[in-house]
């Protein structure tokens, strides 16, 4: 036989709480009978929990939803029909949105916004594109990835830029002179000139394009 933890089974008037062989004698009208009992005692479970959620969530407790705070309780069964008691203390918090965004969404993406609990520690990230460089968010602060702490709702702008390129040209300057270098931005196209000098003539760039005067695309 079996009983659930906290019960008492009744063994021929002897109280049983704990599982165990017991034996005993019986008389039944001109005889005894020997009885034996294999008992167990099944446990019971007592559960207690804590969780918080934000205002405008749901908790789900066993099925039930619970939106507000305050102390709950759910009794389950085992597989052995024994009661499980679960005790939840809910605590629904106050939330605030942080909000995050590019200034321009083609140079670069911006995460770790959301709701969260008044308090919390969070990290914002902004992660540019290959051809651009982020500068700083929109309250000047330039680490990148940075830590908040969430007081109040606010939007935070990642600011990005074109990356600059250093565009270098030079020449044998005995023979002629080149014009068109200098600091350029991602995508700007810019125009290379070869002039040579008297008694000479022009014959290629390093990366072998012939054409003394030319257009070139910034890209690295």
């Amino acid at each position: 036989d079996s009983i659930c933890e906290g019960e008492e089974y009744d063994f021929y008037g002897t109280k049983l709480n704990k599982s165990g062989t017991y034996t005993n004698y019986v008389s039944e009208s001109d005889r005894c009978i020997y009885v034996t009992l294999n008992l167990t005692v099944n446990p019971s479970y007592s559960i207690d929990k804590h969780e918080t959620i934000l205002e405008g969530e749901e908790y789900d407790f066993c099925g039930t939803k619970l939106t507000k705070s305050g102390s709950y309780t759910k009794v389950l069964q085992t597989t052995t029909g024994c009661d499980s008691i679960i005790h939840l203390e809910l605590i629904v918090g106050e939330s605030r949105i942080i909000s995050v965004k590019s200034n321009v969404d083609t140079l670069g993406s911006v995460s770790g916004g959301g709701k969260f609990g008044i308090g919390e520690s969070i990290i914002l990230s902004a992660t540019p594109e290959s051809y651009a460089t982020f500068v700083s968010w929109n309250d000047g602060n330039t680490e990148n990835p940075r830590t908040i702490l969430v007081e109040e709702n606010v939007m935070y702008i990642a600011q990005f830029s074109l990356s600059t390129y250093a565009v270098n040209v030079s020449c044998d300057e005995s023979k002629g002179e080149v014009s068109g270098g200098g600091e350029y931005q991602y995508g700007t196209v810019t125009v290379l000139t070869a002039t040579p000098k008297n008694g000479y003539d022009f014959q290629k760039w390093s990366d072998g394009v012939t054409d003394n005067i030319r257009s070139y695309s910034v890209t690295n």
